[in-house]
């Protein structure tokens, strides 16, 4: 994965933090209630949350940090998920890692969630 630029301080802190945020921690406390852990393997699957479907095709994929519907074809890395589910995703974020986004700069934290998300969504998923 492409390395952000670091600040220091603060703001190290934070892009430290989000680089490595988990899939699986996102998800299963944004969505959990939709996913549950398949039997064989360590992926979650479960209904999508983007569209109506009868059988499940939503994965969330721990080893790859991804998540991924094999129906609509949306996917992402934790990131991505918090800032299309939580209704307010940079309180979401402050609130459950502990962080203070005020004292940064905007266009900074959004150039870095950006490059971030374009980085793992460059990763090729084989379909099951």
């Amino acid at each position: 994965m492409k390395q952000l630029l670091l600040f220091g301080g603060e703001e190290d802190l934070v892009f430290r933090t989000l680089e490595n945020l988990d899939i699986l921690f996102v998800g299963l406390d944004l969505i959990g209630d939709r996913v549950k852990k398949q039997t064989s393997g360590s992926n979650y699957k479960g209904l999508c949350i983007f569209h109506d479907e009868k059988e499940p095709s939503f994965y969330l994929k721990p080893k790859s940090n991804l998540y991924i519907c094999y129906g609509c074809t949306r996917r992402g890395g934790p990131l991505d998920l918090v800032f299309r589910v939580a209704a307010d995703p940079i309180r979401y974020l402050e609130r459950r890692l502990g962080l203070d986004f005020t004292k940064l700069d905007d266009q900074i934290l959004l150039r870095s969630v950006i490059s971030q998300e374009e980085e793992r969504l460059r990763i090729q998923i084989p379909y099951i």
